[in-house]
Formats: structure tokens, C-alpha cells, sequence
């Protein structure tokens, strides 16, 4: 039976489709969860108590991506890799020394960050009412790091379906709980956070009763080998992958704490809120872009590099097509979509929005090429690309926050150039192996056509009132939104049609 479960051969287009179709599933269910949990939050709270939390949330983040040294990450390297060799023993071992480095090391940092949160309250976020919020949060850590193991291993093993329920079921919880506490009058920054630690303890019952009912049979029946040669391997890999960790996570946060620090907590609470609003695009992008990790891996473990060169391809023209979509939209809309979802206070966080919109390319090829680099276990080559990011990051923090007492357009600045410097790092280190491949003729005829709508929109917007109850709003940008998409897709549809035909042949 678990023969048949895990990492089943499959081809290409089956896998994009039938797995790609969990992965939306399961994204579009929970999509709204977030925003609607920021605009109870945010009409409720203050900005600066909203910038408390999520910064609370956003240490909290960072240190769960570095936590277990890399080594969960590895997995998915390795799972893949030693299933098709047949290496059943020697994986049963990687899974469980993973296990036993994870549950360590998220005991310790638990620790620090439980008993030095009031340290972290005064001097890091310069709030005492950060205090509870840090405590709670550090039992949502050990909980969320066991989740993450449980994540890991359902996506190595491609199996979305599960990856997807458990985390589903821990946002609906976190927004269950917080509607119980809004209702009854009791909703703050404290009970919020006990809504998220809540949501991650029902997230780890039903990840081990699927990782139980799934892999029992795999843990059971699989010997037990002990490869000194895989520790060291996957050792020096997580090592590698410890150093430059989840680079959107890494980055992304690195910003939070650095505006919380020295902007302050309002700011972090626009800063916050403008991140939300950017994931309105990678909700929908990246959770078939992550899955090119593992995909990559077996790939190449099955030397079918002409069918990832056209994954590859297909990959960069049509989602920087999709990232531009959006882009443009926010371009037109940033301000008023940030009103909508998170009310007038959070209108600087659209503004925010509006500027960096059109760097959404860059941020969306280059998690398609740090994905292939995974997969390829060329994490060294992502390691000097992340290094590099982050230096410049915090230098241009130190001299535009620090020194020119600049405010937050800078930082959202900073965002974009750092997404361009992944990009055009990880397009250097795949030059040789996996060149940058783009359908150029279909990229710029999409590119000039958006460049176009966005003025017209622009033109019609400026005889509209945006004043209004809710749902008037919500209805004038819905009805942009939906001519905006219907044009860009009567003008594909031959393409589209091509590109079907295109992920059919991954098959042959």
C-alpha cells in the first residue's frame, strides 16, 4: 500500500495538473482567511497595535526559518532523491534525524524567547504591551516547527492534498477564534495571539493523524540504515541552506524588525499591512512555483532535463505575464484595495503598494530560479545570491533609515532592488545549465496591452467617486478587475490553448 502512496510515477502534466489543482484548492479556500483576519484586526486595533503583532509574528517567522539549521529543508532534496534510488532505509533515518533536530533546536529557541521577551518588549519593540504577545507567540513557535516538519515531508512526497488540509485547517481555526473574541468584545493584540496558538495545536493533530494514516506503513516496514556518508551530505546541505535560509521569509522580516526598530510600531503596522497586500499576488503564484523544488529534483534524478527545460520556459512566460496582470491593477487600485480590505487608517500601506507594484516580476522569477537551484542541490550557488541580498539590504537600511532618516517609501525601495539582485543573481548561476528561456513576442505583446489598459483605467478612474459604503467600493474594483481580466484573456486565448497542448506533451 505505501508503495502506491508515496511519490507515485506520474506523468509530467498529470503531476502539474492533478497536484497544481490541490495546491489552488486549498489556496483559494484559505486566501480569504488572512484579509479577513487583518480587517477585523485593523478596524478593531490601532496601527500600532497591529504593527506590535504582526512584527511579534514576523520574529517569530524568522526564527522558525532557522531554527532546525536547515535540515527540514534538506528533506526536500533528499526524499525525492532517495525514493527513486530506492534508498528506503537510508530516507526512513533522514526523516527522523530531522524530526529529532527540529524538535531540539525549537525547544531551545522556544526557550530564549519566552524568557527574554520582556527584554525583547523594552528594547527591541520598545512596547510593553508586546510582552504577552511575545510569550504566547513562543508556544505558537514549538507548535508551528512541528507543523513545518509535517508540511515538508507532504510536499517532498508531492502529496498537496495533505500539506494544503493541514495548514487550511489552522487559518480557519485562527479565524474562528477570532471572531468568537471579536463578538464577544474580548478581541486583542493578547487574544489574537491565542487565536493563532490555538489554530497551530489543531494544525498538529491533523498533520500527524494524516502523516500516521498515510506513512505508517512506509515508517514500519522500511529498515532503519544508518548512512555516515547521507549524515554528512545532508549535513553540508542544511548547513548551506541554514546560512541563507527562506529568502523571501529572510528578507521580508528582516525589514519588519528593522522598521519596528527604529521607525516604530505604527510604521510597522502600514509596513505590516503593504506586505499583506503583496501577497494577494504570491497567494495565487507561488504555491505551484514552490512545488518546482521537488519536481526539479526527480527530473534531474531521472535525467529528463528536456522536459524541465520546458517547464522552465513555460513557467517564466506565463506567470511574469500573471505578475504583471496584477501588477497593473495595483498600480490603478493600490490605494483603494488597502481601504477596502483594511480600512482608511492603512491607506499609506496601498500607497506603499502602488510604487512597488511593478517590481512583482522580478520577485516571481527569481523564487521560479532559487526553486530549480534547490532542486538541482546547487544551494551554495543560492547561499552567495541570499549573502549578497542581505548585505545590501541592511546597508541601505543603515544609510536611508538609520542615517538619512528616511521613512517608509524607502523601504519599500529597498524591497524591490533586493528582488532584482535575486533575480539577476540566480539567472547568472542557472546561465550554464538553465538559461533564462522567455517567449519573448507573447511577453511583449502582454507587456504593451497592460501598459495600455493601465492608462485607461487610470482615465476612468479620475471621473469616479470612490465614496462609499463598503460594498459600493468593493463593487467598482471588482467590475475594473474583471474587464481588466477578461481582455487580457480574450487576447491569450490562442496561447492558452498552445500552452495546454504544451503541458500535455511534459507526458510523451
Amino acid at each position: 500500500m505505501w508503495k502506491q502512496v508515496l511519490l507515485q510515477d506520474e506523468p509530467l502534466a498529470k503531476k502539474l495538473v492533478h497536484k497544481g489543482f490541490w495546491v489552488y484548492f486549498f489556496v483559494f479556500l484559505a486566501a480569504p482567511i488572512g484579509y479577513l483576519l487583518r480587517m477585523i484586526l485593523s478596524n478593531e486595533l490601532s496601527v500600532a497595535e497591529v504593527g506590535i503583532f504582526y512584527s511579534v509574528l514576523g520574529l517569530v517567522t524568522l526564527l522558525s526559518t532557522y531554527n532546525d539549521l536547515g535540515i527540514t529543508e534538506s528533506l526536500q532534496y533528499f526524499i525525492p532523491k532517495l525514493w527513486i534510488e530506492k534508498k528506503k532505509g537510508e530516507l526512513k533515518f533522514s526523516i527522523l534525524f530531522s524530526f529529532f533536530v527540529q524538535l531540539v533546536m525549537g525547544m531551545i529557541l522556544f526557550a530564549l524567547l519566552y524568557f527574554w521577551a520582556e527584554w525583547l518588549a523594552i528594547n527591541h519593540f520598545h512596547d510593553l504591551s508586546a510582552l504577552p504577545v511575545i510569550k504566547t507567540l513562543a508556544f505558537y513557535f514549538l507548535g508551528y516547527s512541528l507543523i513545518e516538519i509535517f508540511v515538508i515531508i507532504f510536499v517532498s512526497f508531492q502529496d498537496t492534498f495533505s500539506s494544503g488540509l493541514v495548514d487550511f485547517l489552522r487559518q480557519i481555526t485562527v479565524l474562528i477564534f477570532t471572531v468568537i473574541f471579536w463578538l464577544s468584545a474580548s478581541l486583542s493584540i493578547e487574544s489574537y495571539a491565542l487565536a493563532w496558538l490555538i489554530g497551530v495545536g489543531v494544525a498538529i493533530i491533523v498533520g500527524f493523524s494524516l502523516l500516521y494514516k498515510k506513512y505508517r506503513h512506509f515508517f514500519l516496514q522500511a529498515p532503519l540504515v544508518i548512512d555516515k556518508k547521507l549524515i554528512k551530505k545532508q549535513i553540508s546541505y542544511a548547513f548551506l541552506v541554514f546560512l541563507t535560509a527562506n529568502v523571501g521569509t529572510a528578507l521580508g522580516q528582516i525589514d519588519q524588525q528593522v522598521i519596528v526598530n527604529i521607525l516604530g510600531t505604527e510604521s510597522a503596522g502600514y509596513f505590516s499591512n503593504f506586505n499583506a497586500l503583496l501577497t494577494i499576488f504570491t497567494l495565487v503564484a507561488t504555491p505551484l512555483l514552490w512545488l518546482l523544488f521537488p519536481i526539479t529534483t526527480e527530473l534531474i534524478t531521472k535525467k529528463e532535463h528536456e522536459k524541465l527545460w520546458m517547464l522552465q520556459h513555460t513557467m517564466y512566460t506565463y506567470f511574469g505575464i500573471l505578475a504583471l496582470v496584477v501588477a497593473g491593477f495595483f498600480v490603478v487600485f493600490g490605494q483603494e484595495i488597502a481601504v477596502l480590505l483594511f480600512w482608511e487608517a492603512f491607506r499609506f500601506s496601498g500607497y506603499l503598494l502602488q510604487y512597488i507594484a511593478p517590481f512583482l516580476l522580478f520577485n516571481c522569477w527569481f523564487i521560479i530560479n532559487f526553486n530549480i537551484l534547490a532542486g538541482m542541490g546547487k544551494i551554495k550557488e543560492r547561499m552567495y545570491i541570499i549573502l549578497i541580498a542581505l548585505f545590501f539590504t541592511l546597508l541601505f537600511n543603515a544609510i536611508f533609515l538609520i542615517w538619512l532618516g528616511k521613512g517608509l517609501l524607502y523601504s519599500a525601495f529597498i524591497l524591490w532592488f533586493s528582488w532584482l539582485m535575486l533575480f539577476i543573481g540566480s539567472v547568472a548561476a542557472l546561465r550554464k545549465s538553465q538559461p533564462f528561456r522567455l517567449d519573448w513576442k507573447v511577453f511583449g505583446k502582454n507587456v504593451l496591452v497592460i501598459i495600455l489598459l493601465i492608462i485607461v483605467m487610470l482615465f476612468v478612474k479620475s471621473f469616479l467617486s470612490f465614496e462609499g459604503n463598503w460594498w459600493y467600493k468593493f463593487g467598482i474594483i471588482a467590475l475594473f478587475f474583471l474587464g481588466y481580466g477578461v481582455i487580457i484573456l480574450l487576447m491569450n486565448v490562442l496561447k492558452i490553448r498552445l500552452l495546454l497542448k504544451e503541458i500535455k506533451s511534459f507526458s510523451s
